[in-house]
């Protein structure tokens, strides 16, 4: 290299430093930048993107007929518009990554590429996205703290972008998973006047701003509910049901949910039992087949069984045990799962009652439900059990008898401590059983002989 060239390159490298496109190494990115450090790096980048050129380096295109200078086959100039082209593919590349490594669970990596990312003075458009990615990791590592003063300095630092009432609806979620449901409930209002009251809701945001505003909606209800408050958690899901809003075709797949949420705290307060009913009717009725039916029916259930409507709350059992819907379809076995643990507690309620014939209806049906030897033999040993409280008592030694077999013959059922149980105590009750037979031939045999005795004596 020529020593005319050598000067050109190290010129060359000179420019590229003072414009930004050569950087000297600041050390590897720490994801452990808490959220006051991380808005610092953000104002930082925010400096440095606003700075102008030095006027020192901008040459005259007069100098380009220099040959000697900006020609030699050594060293090459880029456009400008060249040099930003690789600079935003190397930005896209670098927040790409964070992301299939926020998507892999790799949370710590994550936020290392999301901070270097940073670190290179992005434009406004990736420090924008790059804080909220951040504010999403600290979310999914549960840390609360960091993840609510993210998501403020984004506030604080773009009061008018577009997503602050996503973000402002993040910050009010948070709130509540920390316990702050009064600043939770406060924010949720603020979020539901201001976005109301924004120049952009008539315009092209309006459909999201709509469901913005809903969401936040049924937030407030959500929120007095998971606090206890079910009086005035009904009120504001009654409110949503008179909603406008709900109308909407996306919309409307919410008003299942929010029916499904009144019903529960209806269910909730004793002395709103018969509004229970009504909404359960309506659910039935305008939402027959949704994967909340099975749900809204065991609320049902519960309710009858407290104000003894029996033949009420059997209805309702056997339909959750006759559905089959989309969701069960895709997850077949925790939905049976669901079925066998309803069925086998409103059973068990149907025989502390003494309303066996009930309790007998639905176990007969949950053999057809069982997953498990177990559970089998669980529910034949109820079966057997129900069966001399009615004075079945044949049916009950075949019942119990079944059981013995199926103990003996099956390799499938695993020993331990339930099925053990169940063995014992189905020999104690066979062994009653016995006892009793003999006590009920021995009463007959008197009777008999008291009868012999007394014609006798008349003779």
């Amino acid at each position: 290299m020529t020593m005319k060239a050598g000067i050109g390159v190290g010129m060359s490298i000179i420019i590229l430093l003072r414009l930004g496109v050569v950087r000297a190494a600041d050390g590897p990115a720490s994801a452990s930048l808490n959220a006051s450090q991380i808005r610092g790096l953000v104002e930082k980048t925010e400096a440095r993107v606003g700075e102008a050129l030095p006027g020192g380096l901008r040459f005259d295109p007069l100098f380009a007929e220099f040959g000697d200078v900006f020609r030699s086959e050594a060293i090459s100039f880029d456009s400008m518009s060249e040099l930003d082209q690789r600079r935003h593919r190397g930005y896209e590349a670098q927040f790409n990554l964070g992301v299939r490594n926020r998507e892999a669970g790799a949370y710590d990596a994550a936020a290392r590429d999301f901070i270097t990312l940073l670190e290179k003075f992005p434009p406004e458009e990736y420090r924008k996205k790059t804080m909220l990615q951040l504010a999403l990791i600290a979310e999914l590592q549960t840390d609360w703290p960091k993840a609510q003063q993210i998501y403020r300095h984004f506030k604080s630092l773009w009061q008018d972008d577009p997503n602050v009432p996503l973000v402002s609806l993040r910050l009010a979620e948070i709130y509540r998973e920390m316990g702050a449901d009064e600043l939770a409930l406060s924010d949720f209002h603020t979020l539901i006047l201001s976005t109301v009251r924004s120049t952009d809701v008539k315009g092209k945001y309006f459909p999201v701003y709509e469901r913005i505003v809903l969401k936040a909606k049924i937030e407030i209800a959500n929120t007095h509910f998971q606090r206890g408050d079910y009086a005035n958690a009904a009120r504001y899901f009654n409110m949503l049901l008179r909603d406008e809003t709900l109308d909407g075709d996306y919309n409307r797949a919410n008003v299942p949910i929010v029916r499904h949420r009144l019903c529960e705290c209806y269910s909730m307060l004793p002395d709103r039992s018969g509004e229970l009913d009504g909404q359960v009717e309506a659910f039935l009725k305008e939402h027959a087949g949704h994967e909340l039916e099975a749900d809204v029916r065991y609320l049902a259930v519960q309710s009858c069984q407290k104000r003894q409507k029996t033949a009420e709350a059997l209805e309702h059992m056997q339909k959750i045990l006759e559905l089959q819907s989309e969701s069960e379809q895709a997850s077949a076995e925790s939905r049976i799962r669901w079925k066998l643990r309803v069925g086998l507690e409103v059973a068990a309620q149907m025989f502390q009652s003494a309303n066996y014939r009930a309790a007998l209806e639905i176990y007969r049906t949950l053999l057809k439900y069982n997953d498990s030897s177990e559970d089998e033999l669980f529910i034949w040993y109820q079966i057997g059990v129900i069966s001399e409280r009615l004075g079945q008592y044949d049916n009950a030694s075949e019942v119990y008898q079944k059981i013995k077999d199926q103990l003996a013959s099956s390799d499938s059922i695993s020993k331990g401590p339930p099925v053990d149980l169940i063995d014992e105590m189905t020999d104690w009750r066979v062994g009653l059983l016995d006892w009793y037979r003999k006590k009920q031939l021995v009463l007959e045999g008197m009777k008999e002989d008291n009868a012999s005795g007394s014609e006798a004596s008349n003779d």
